[in-house]
């Protein structure tokens, strides 16, 4: 990524992807936690809206360049926020707060019918004219490939049919965390004032819910769904699938020479060099015997694997000189009877 940061910014018109000077939207999945994109996810957007991130040479040399895919359609509320944006700048002064106060005149919106058909009939229509720019682009693309050569045909097809694939997968599933989440966020974001402040509290009130079985309901039903989905795609896709060949080891067979009598004998792998043990430190036996206590706080609850760790660190800070020179002897024995058993005989 040339050491370039790939970011997540608000902007006029919702939250988005950018790197350098490439934005790309954000997926519909990721606007209620747009922290929690992979970044795997985010450069895979960054790559389609500039183009792969490839040079007009390197296009050429493997086929003809053909045009990128057309824009996802908006959701309902994403019409919201444009229409409602400047409203929320009077009482607003940063990105933060405004995308609060937007969220919070969409969640007033939930009970009234009449307060949100206006924008789910627009994103209704932009998902029809989507699907219909969508089989245009498929026939283009298709048309493109048809009149390429042959040698760079088949190097382009498979490219092609990927980014299909991509426009017509279903959407990921959600985990019980993220259906919490989406619940909990405006309650949240009245005390918390910035994005991390929010994820944090959401944490802390996940570790603290003990009924989850509502949102693991609502993460099984919507795996349920997905699987159908892509499954459903799948099918539709296995009269084109051809099973690859499989391909043969090549083993490279050295020159005959006079050691092994003119016979080609093949390559040997190189042994597999393993590390030679380390006998234990003065540190490490004392937290050997010291752990099971070091485990448990004073109310007898059992610590975290990170907590115990910090209490034998301090328990070996604050460790009598004397109990300390015995762990260190024992060491210093052990370190010694390991070297007499390395030496060579």
């Amino acid at each position: 990524m040339d050491g370039s940061k790939v970011t997540v910014k608000d902007g006029r018109f919702g939250v988005y992807v950018n790197w350098k000077k490439i934005n790309a939207n954000m997926p519909s999945e990721y606007l209620q936690e747009p922290t929690t994109i992979p970044l795997e996810t985010a450069w895979d957007l960054i790559l389609a809206k500039g183009g792969g991130g490839k040079s007009g040479a390197t296009a050429k040399e493997k086929g003809p360049v053909l045009p990128p895919a057309p824009k996802r359609p908006k959701s309902a509320y994403l019409y919201f926020c444009a229409a409602k944006r400047p409203e929320a700048a009077k009482v607003a002064s940063s990105l933060g707060d405004i995308s609060k106060e937007l969220a919070r005149l969409w969640a007033e919106t939930a009970d009234q019918e009449a307060g949100r058909k206006e924008y789910a009939d627009l994103a209704a229509a932009d998902k029809i004219e989507y699907e219909k720019r969508k089989q245009s682009w498929k026939l283009e693309c298709d048309d493109i490939l048809a009149k390429a050569p042959k040698k760079t045909r088949s190097s382009n097809k498979k490219g092609t049919s990927n980014a299909a694939k991509k426009a017509n997968l279903p959407k990921r599933p959600l985990s019980a965390y993220f259906h919490f989440c989406a619940e909990k966020r405006l309650e949240v974001s009245k005390s918390a004032s910035s994005l991390g402040d929010i994820s944090k509290a959401l944490g802390r009130m996940w570790k603290e819910t003990t009924d989850r079985q509502k949102f693991d309901d609502l993460a099984a039903s919507d795996k349920e769904r997905y699987e159908a989905e892509k499954i459903k795609l799948l099918r539709g896709d296995e009269k084109s699938q051809v099973k690859p060949k499989q391909k043969v080891a090549n083993i490279k067979m050295p020159a005959p020479t006079k050691q092994n009598n003119g016979v080609r004998t093949p390559k040997t792998a190189s042994p597999i060099k393993t590390k030679s043990p380390r006998a234990p430190s003065a540190y490490m036996l004392f937290c050997a015997e010291h752990r099971q206590k070091a485990s448990l706080d004073e109310s007898g609850k059992k610590r975290s694997f990170g907590e115990t760790t910090k209490k034998l660190a301090e328990l070996w800070r604050n460790c009598d000189p004397q109990l300390r020179a015995t762990f260190e002897q024992t060491a210093a024995e052990a370190k010694e009877t390991l070297a007499m058993e390395q030496v060579p005989f």
